[in-house]
């Protein structure tokens, strides 16, 4: 899979599984941390900006980040995207596969001692 699909797919689970959101410092650091990001890329701004119109038009959702929030990124039209079974199906999809690559990789450092 390609690094930018992998990016999109898990900057999308990462707001479907946060509901209050996500900063882009939040964002940027578990990117560096996840399994999913196998070339070990970081994740600029720009490039956050982008992949997020890409999840909004791909989706059709809305994501926001307000300063009254601390600059949180989330879905706005949550319950209208839970409405939507195979949009809902996809995006917990997404998320599970990201908590496992995620819990695999923690359990890794944790047996190996490796940072």
């Amino acid at each position: 899979m390609k690094d930018y699909l992998r990016r999109h797919i898990w900057i999308l689970s990462k707001l479907y599984e946060n509901p209050k959101g996500l900063t882009y410092k939040e964002f940027a650091h578990e990117w560096e941390r996840t399994e999913l990001n196998t070339l070990k890329t970081s994740l600029p701004k720009r490039t956050f900006a982008d992949c997020l119109r890409a999840i909004e038009d791909a989706f059709d959702i809305q994501i926001s980040s307000d300063a009254r929030n601390g600059y949180r990124y989330r879905i706005v039209n949550r319950e209208w995207l839970e409405k939507d079974n195979v949009k809902d199906w996809l995006l917990s999809a997404f998320a599970v596969n990201g908590l496992l690559q995620d819990s695999k990789t923690k359990r890794f450092h944790t047996e190996t001692g490796i940072c």
